[in-house]
């Protein structure tokens, strides 16, 4: 810290300024911290959509839009419409995004949904939707199962009645037990050989056929040999008008036990190259699949790649520049992240190799781009991924909370979104915000400041405060919050449901640069710029050595009243517009360290602080 003491400056009068103020710093002594930081702060941040600059201040509160019948899962926003995943069901939030007052405002769509976390993400004008056991489609009035629309593949060409000239066209498609084969017709043969035997039973499907053009059915023109796989017409189909050109197509039904759930069982996915990636399949835990150009309902059945030999499973995907990222969990040795870049193959097209890192650190839970920096939550904190042109490498961006957030019980679940300039993780009913605005440079690194809230819960029950979000979703700057109770909130208002929110920010422990004398608070020079708006608060404490906080000052600044704390000497609010300036006047003798509290505990009635003041004379030395 600053002001190197020394005997010479003995009674000399020092001031400190605290400005510039940030977040908090839970890994260092309370002693040790910047002065603009806080070893001890608690649901305060910086508004960034605030006009008249970024004050800390108390968080918004938590307001109750309604409750549904179950764990909510996910909030999946689609244009001015919204899905609600709770419990096993999937439900249309009718009056999204207002309040869900009855049952009435929402509709199952679906009602066999895996009880875990959903994803979504939105593709060709439609939303898509993972659970871990489905692979859903909301079309914005309906919701189905892919893979009962799922392309079908034509998976050869150009083939004679008897089978000969064959050629492989196009890949089996995983979501689909359905495929075509086309022939050149001869005018003679009425018998086609298929691409493959063992069909699925009749009762699974009745068989189609064109020829020309012209719609016949089984049992309608053709008969069918499913064991050897051979459709035989009643009248010889006619050759083509044009030579060569395929006249006969047949569609038929085989299903490939376990293809459609290679993709319906991952619990990942993003959108990339205009392509659809899913991963964290526990049955295939290190692989990536993908679909189609533009076609999220085609995934060939060696549209894959395998990040890594072992079985540790790909938790997150992540999408940088013209790089789609691929971390695993944090379990075992080797490589945990990999990277897939798209390159053109001569006889492929479109592929996306896999290269591997040096990177040994996986993640616990999730990752994300947050504005362009690759991030994911790994057990010793937030990571970043950088990558240049000849390796990718990490650099730690979470020093200033990870003793608290590395120590999470749940951090396995926890969840990342991004809103007004933060990213926010949420676990364990807490809330880490990192500030994309307010960085700094430590341990040869690049660091966000970091702000911490906490209660973040649902509606009281039985008189206590049950802080169990589990879901959160921004959607045109607000944040939702599901819980596990079924509630649905918002960050709005003043309280959390009514209960005030308890907010603080701390300075640091201060000795004014020395350890070795006692200093004196003054009673002058104690001054704050505070944000005042109705109904604000701000109460100010002080703590010297290990003594308890004391109460200096409780001043109300929006409306302009006070009440005089117990140890406050002068107490009033000045200035114009909403910034204005508080006088506290403390004296305090022999201490070695001090720190100030400002906060607010009462409901409704945040507080806003821009910068403080302290005054203290150097005195004896410390015997």
């Amino acid at each position: 810290m600053a002001y190197a003491i020394t005997p010479a400056a003995k009674h000399s009068p020092l001031t400190r300024h605290y400005r510039d103020l940030s977040g908090v710093d839970f890994g260092s002594l309370p002693s040790a911290v910047a002065v603009n930081r806080s070893p001890d702060a608690s649901n305060v941040y910086k508004n960034y959509r605030a006009t008249n600059g970024q004050a800390i201040e108390t968080r918004p509160g938590l307001s109750l839009l309604g409750t549904v019948g179950g764990c909510v899962y996910g909030i999946h926003p689609f244009g001015a419409k919204c899905l609600l995943h709770y419990g096993t069901t999937l439900s249309e939030w009718l009056t999204f995004p207002s309040a869900i007052n009855s049952g009435s405002d929402v509709t199952v769509k679906f009602s066999t949904m895996a009880a875990q976390s959903s994803v979504s993400f939105l593709f060709g004008g439609k939303l898509y939707l993972l659970d871990g056991s489905n692979y859903l489609v909301y079309n914005g009035s309906s919701v189905s199962s892919v893979t009962g629309s799922a392309t079908v593949p034509t998976t050869s060409i150009g083939a004679d009645p008897s089978g000969g000239n064959r050629e492989t066209y196009q890949e089996i498609n995983l979501l689909s037990p359905y495929r075509k084969n086309s022939f050149v017709g001869d005018g003679s043969s009425k018998t086609y050989y298929l691409d493959t035997t063992g069909l699925d039973a009749s009762s699974y499907y009745t068989m189609q056929a064109w020829i020309n053009g012209t719609l016949m059915t089984e049992g309608s023109g053709f008969t069918v040999n499913r064991t050897a796989g051979t459709v035989t017409f009643t009248t010889a189909p006619s050759a083509p008008a044009t030579a060569g050109t395929d006249n006969v197509v047949i569609q038929f039904r085989k299903n490939v036990s376990g293809n459609a759930e290679k993709i319906a069982n991952c619990t990942v996915g993003t959108t990339f190259d205009n392509r659809i990636f899913f991963a964290g399949n526990p049955d295939y835990p290190n692989t990536l699949f993908h679909c189609e150009l533009d076609d999220a309902s085609y995934v060939r059945e060696t549209a894959y790649y395998t990040d890594g030999e072992d079985d540790a499973q790909i938790k997150t995907l992540i999408r940088g520049t013209d790089v789609l990222i691929a971390v695993r969990e944090d379990r075992g040795n080797g490589c945990k992240v990999y990277l897939h870049s798209p390159a053109l193959d001569s006889s492929l097209g479109k592929v996306y190799p896999v290269t591997s890192t040096e990177i040994s650190l996986g993640t616990v839970s999730v990752g994300i781009n947050f504005f362009d920096d690759i991030v994911f939550v790994s057990p010793m904190g937030l990571e970043a991924i950088e990558i240049s042109s000849d390796r990718a490498s990490l650099k730690h961006r979470s020093t200033m909370v990870d003793r608290k957030l590395i120590n999470e019980s749940d951090l396995a679940n926890c969840k990342a979104e991004l809103w007004n300039n933060y990213l926010v993780l949420l676990v364990g009913g807490r809330i880490y915000l990192a500030d994309a605005r307010q960085v700094y440079r430590g341990n040869r690194n690049v660091e966000y400041e970091w702000y911490f809230w906490e209660n973040i819960g649902s509606l009281p029950s039985e008189g206590e405060m049950q802080y169990d979000a589990c879901c959160i979703r921004e959607y045109e700057g607000t944040l939702y919050i599901g819980c596990k109770n079924g509630a649905v909130c918002i960050f709005s208002g003043t309280t959390d449901f009514g209960t005030p929110i308890v907010s603080y920010w701390t300075t640091p422990m201060d000795n004014f640069g020395t350890m070795t004398y006692y200093k004196q608070v003054e009673r002058s020079g104690g001054v704050a710029e505070i944000k005042r708006v109705q109904n604000s608060i701000i109460k100010v404490d002080i703590k010297a050595d290990s003594a308890d906080w004391e109460n200096v000052l409780r001043s109300a600044t929006g409306g302009f009243s006070f009440e005089s704390g117990k140890f406050s000497f002068m107490n009033f609010s000045f200035g114009t517009g909403t910034r204005g300036k508080i006088i506290y006047k403390i004296k305090k003798k022999k201490v070695k360290e001090v720190s100030l509290k400002f906060y607010s505990d009462e409901a409704g009635k945040p507080f806003g602080l821009y910068e403080a003041t302290l005054s203290a004379t150097v005195m004896n030395t410390v015997r």
